[in-house]
């Protein structure tokens, strides 16, 4: 949700002239274009709630847009710590979890511990050629911490009251994670933490011995898995041949009895994925864009794909008291599809329409 920040934007189509680059919004068009994402890529999908990762100006943007009655969704604010001192100015906010109302409230703090997976994410063994788009022998990738760095950082964010949640692809990434989450309870035990691993099982390495163990780990302190189904959509049929891999293993880790959110991670990348039925079509079918069937064996319930996006999510956001589930004394926000999703062939899970979106119980959008 920023402005082009690069030194050179997008081609024209039809005139191969470069379109200026800008640095920065203006507040008022920044403030706009946070209401166009918010409409557009979620309202008309079907989406009543949005957890956010956007900058302080965002943030404003989206309170001003309450103010005047033209915020489209509910919006969980998160912010992104990058280092130290970013850290300093989150605590010396006083801002913490779950402070705001129905429409607006803080969500978590995240962290990256590495990154992607092929090229940049932490793992034990060496990436296999064909796994990323630039492929170097010998590549373990990196992290962004050293242990001790990242346990301070958790322990700060965590003591503070933040719920919080990292990025880490590689096993080798995960494992520092959760040894920074044991660390932190140890020290301020806390019941209901709800720490997340951001990524984890997009790529569960089959490593019997470590990968059982990590599972175990995150089963005894309640880490919560939220991995992000839709970007199975995007394995070409080279990435899929990765020996050792299971690829956003759903059923393996519901069957584990962990309740993973749905999310999509994306605006940029594959826009088209705000509309959960997208992710939920590729968590039941395991189809990527080019047709290839991934590890069948993995494929889920249409319902167990509806639960991800609805009451697991409300759980993984601390929200499940008024949001997630349509019951007497929670808030009335639902979404009327054209379809029965629970009848219409899987194959056509992602074309059903949005016919309303209601919001409060009020008619919000309507197709």
């Amino acid at each position: 949700m920023s402005g082009c920040r690069t030194a050179r934007c997008s081609w024209s189509a039809t005139r191969r002239r470069p379109w200026p680059a800008l640095d920065a919004f203006t507040y008022p068009e920044l403030k706009e274009a946070v209401r166009f994402i918010l409409d557009d890529f979620y309202l008309k999908r079907g989406v009543t709630t949005v957890s956010d990762l956007s900058t302080p100006t965002a943030y404003r943007a989206m309170q001003d847009l309450r103010k005047e009655g033209r915020l489209p969704t509910r919006v969980r604010m998160n912010y992104f710590v990058r280092d130290p001192k970013m850290l300093d100015m989150v605590e010396a906010s006083g801002v913490t979890t779950g402070l705001g109302d129905d429409w607006l409230r803080f969500g978590a703090v995240k962290f990256f511990a590495d990154g992607v997976w092929g090229t940049t994410a932490a793992v034990y063994k060496p990436f296999w050629n064909g796994s990323g788009t630039t492929w170097m022998p010998n590549n373990t990738g990196g992290v962004n911490y050293d242990q001790e760095t990242l346990n301070k950082l958790v322990l700060r964010a965590y003591q503070a009251g933040w719920q919080v949640q990292v990025h880490a692809n590689g096993d080798r990434a995960q494992d520092m994670v959760l040894t920074a989450y044991e660390a932190a309870q140890k020290a301020a035990p806390r019941k209901d933490a709800r720490l997340r691993i951001e990524h984890f099982a997009h790529f569960l390495v089959q490593d019997p011995e470590r990968t059982e163990e990590r599972l175990q780990r995150m089963k005894r302190s309640n880490v919560i898995i939220s991995p992000q189904v839709a970007f199975l959509w995007r394995l070409t049929d080279v990435n899929v041949r990765e020996p050792d891999v299971k690829f956003f293993p759903m059923k393996t880790i519901i069957d584990r009895g962990f309740r993973p959110p749905g999310g999509v991670d994306t605006v940029g990348t594959q826009n088209f994925a705000t509309y959960p039925m997208f992710s939920i079509a590729r968590a039941v079918n395991r189809d990527t864009k080019f047709g290839t069937i991934v590890q069948p064996e993995e494929a889920i319930s249409v319902m167990d794909g509806i639960r991800m996006f609805t009451i697991w999510s409300a759980e993984a956001n601390f929200l499940e008291k008024d949001f997630g589930s349509i019951e007497v004394g929670k808030v009335a926000d639902f979404v009327v599809l054209a379809q029965d999703p629970l009848t219409t062939p899987k194959a056509k899970l992602a074309d059903i329409p949005v016919d309303m979106t209601i919001l409060d119980g009020k008619l919000a959008y309507a197709r």
